[in-house]
């Protein structure tokens, strides 16, 4: 029996044009957390509202020997790590979900830039990849027939997240919306 992948992810590898994403089986890692050191090189030569060019994605690829499997592609958004780990013919097929422990510092440098990081001495951090909470979805309820009606509401645009959020954060020109 062919193992099925419990979802799948957009990696978004064009920095500039968010047209161009790729569509990648997932896992959650079920393994012992890791956990790595940012140095000060990482932010550095981080891109700031860029999901694969964060100062954690750079980390990752730096301390590629720790992990138990190869490490190509690293995206970070601020509550979730994927880690490519198979490529087939130079495209990725398939990746490793994680949680991580740095969302606040993704956001001050998404928002803030290199100098608040630097500033505030936050460039040398421990960030811990672990597995991921596991989404149970419950049971759904049933609606009150005897509840009272409300009138419709407006409805405002819907926020977007992961990638395109930070990059939004960041004052980068999302070209498709």
């Amino acid at each position: 029996m062919k193992h099925t992948h419990t979802r799948t992810h957009r990696i978004y590898y064009d920095e500039e044009n968010f047209d161009n994403f790729i569509r990648v089986p997932c896992d959650p890692y079920r393994g012992e957390p890791i956990q790595l050191c940012r140095a000060r090189v990482d932010v550095l030569r981080a891109r700031q509202g860029c999901s694969i060019s964060c100062m954690d994605a750079r980390m990752v690829k730096r301390l590629q020997d720790v992990f138990p499997f190869p490490v190509h592609i690293v995206e970070f958004n601020t509550a979730s790590c994927y880690i490519v780990d198979k490529v087939s013919h130079g495209v990725p097929a398939h990746a490793i979900q994680f949680s991580h422990n740095d969302g606040a510092q993704i956001n001050h440098h998404d928002r803030l830039g290199i100098d608040y990081i630097l500033y505030n001495g936050l460039e040398v951090q421990e960030v811990i990849l672990s597995a991921p909470a596991i989404r149970s979805g419950g049971p759904k309820k049933l609606p009150d027939p005897d509840a009272p009606k409300r009138p419709p509401v407006t409805r405002k645009r819907a926020l977007v997240y992961g990638a395109r959020r930070r990059a939004a954060l960041a004052g980068i020109h999302l070209t498709n919306r």
